[in-house]
């Protein structure tokens, strides 16, 4: 039981802070929701910052499911690590790729 609040809390902290860099960093996210430019820099100063806490959140909850397997079923934690990775490279990576000085 404690294994399981503790696992869904922490991947709830991974893809809060994966889509929060989605949100606002990711050219495709941009055309559906528009942040408040304040936000959206705030999010982008903090990148880096909230990028390492969502990994080490979603590390932690992978670690709670190894010793714990019955947390969650496996393919659901394997969609979540995949929606977690999608929104990290589309907010935090591809633009780095796609924008840089020429």
């Amino acid at each position: 039981m404690i294994a399981s609040i503790v696992f869904w809390l922490l991947m709830i902290t991974a893809q809060t802070g994966a889509f929060l860099i989605f949100k606002d960093l990711a050219d495709i996210s941009q055309w559906v929701v528009q942040s408040r430019r304040a936000f959206t820099m705030g999010v982008w100063h903090k990148r880096r910052l909230i990028a390492w806490g969502a990994t080490a959140a979603l590390s932690l909850s992978i670690l709670v499911w190894a010793l714990e397997p019955d947390t969650a079923p496996g393919p659901l934690v394997a969609a979540l690590v995949l929606l977690f990775a999608f929104n990290m490279y589309s907010g935090l990576l591809n633009p780095r790729w796609m924008f840089r000085a020429q």
